[in-house]
């Protein structure tokens, strides 16, 4: 699954690579991201899934080079939780 994410700082613009001139809202990122959730045959992943190793610049790679992967682009709401203070924004959201 792939998504545009908001990132979780502020843009900050330079003049002359080093005073800040301006401070912008969260932005939604312009390129798709990989979202963390796969589906895969289990002799895709008993072939080609190393026992070791990064999973997304060799496995994934692998199988984006041999054209056998699809994206699926979603539009709708998703949280990164990546820090405790994200679980805990996620959690407030839900109770909320």
């Amino acid at each position: 699954m792939l998504a545009k994410p908001q990132i979780p700082f502020g843009k900050v613009t330079l003049e002359n690579g080093i005073n800040v001139i301006r401070f912008q809202h969260r932005e939604t990122l312009d390129f798709y991201v990989s979202t963390g959730h796969y589906v895969f045959k289990r002799g895709v992943v008993e072939k080609l899934f190393p026992d070791k190793g990064d999973f997304e610049f060799t496995a994934m790679q692998r199988l984006a080079d041999r054209k056998m992967l699809q994206g699926y682009t979603y539009h709708g709401l998703w949280f990164t939780l990546n820090t405790m203070k994200e679980l805990m924004d996620v959690r407030r959201f839900f109770k909320e």
